[in-house]
């Protein structure tokens, strides 16, 4: 299967992307100083797991393009 390695590759990205924001989106509580954490983690969480969705996408999509060339000139 040609799309393990991508598939792979996003999951990688995605669980150290997890990994580095966990602590930052299940903080307890507000924090003392509301200026310490002023961002939306979860939110940005989730605009990076888009992105590499789709980063991820576009380069099975990449993949597959020549595939499929080739399959046609023979």
């Amino acid at each position: 299967m040609p799309a393990r390695g991508a598939v792979r590759g996003g999951l990688i990205v995605a669980g150290s992307l997890t990994l580095i924001a966990l602590p930052l989106m299940v903080r307890p509580g507000a924090p003392p100083n509301p200026t310490a954490l002023p961002l939306d983690y979860v939110r940005n969480w989730l605009v990076l797991m888009g992105v590499v969705a789709i980063g991820t996408g576009v380069v099975l999509g990449a993949r597959r393009l020549p595939a499929q060339r080739r399959r046609r000139r023979s």
